[in-house]
């Protein structure tokens, strides 16, 4: 019984990092700033422009065939689409924060899907 409650409490908490931009795993100790993303070294790259990737703190998850995008309030989709242009991959607005085979709540996340 206690197993099941931690899986349940850890799903939930996974799911509420994507929705609240709050990454367990790579915004710990980082500070974002609010207007946006940092310094222009790391400036998202617009539609149909060549640049940089986005940095880390916008990129939720990463698995072997698409990568989860946070969710964070400031990050504006278009920058997110080229992100994905870039990297080769197909984005997806609705695509889903887990990986492929795992159980986890539905709902969706902003993917770049590698085939």
């Amino acid at each position: 019984m206690k197993n099941r409650i931690f899986l349940a409490l850890i799903s939930i908490c996974a799911a509420l990092s994507l929705s609240t931009g709050c990454d367990t795993n790579r915004n710990v100790g980082k500070n974002p700033d609010a207007t946006g993303l940092l310094g222009e070294e790391n400036a998202a790259v617009m539609p149909g422009e060549k640049g940089p990737l986005l940095p880390p703190e916008y990129i939720a998850d990463e698995f072997p065939n698409k990568i989860v995008y946070s969710t964070r309030h400031d990050v504006d989709i278009a920058a997110l689409r080229e992100d994905c242009r870039i990297r080769g991959g197909a984005f997806n607005e609705c695509g889903s924060p887990c990986a492929d085979g795992a159980i986890c709540i539905k709902m969706c996340a902003f993917t770049c899907e590698f085939r």
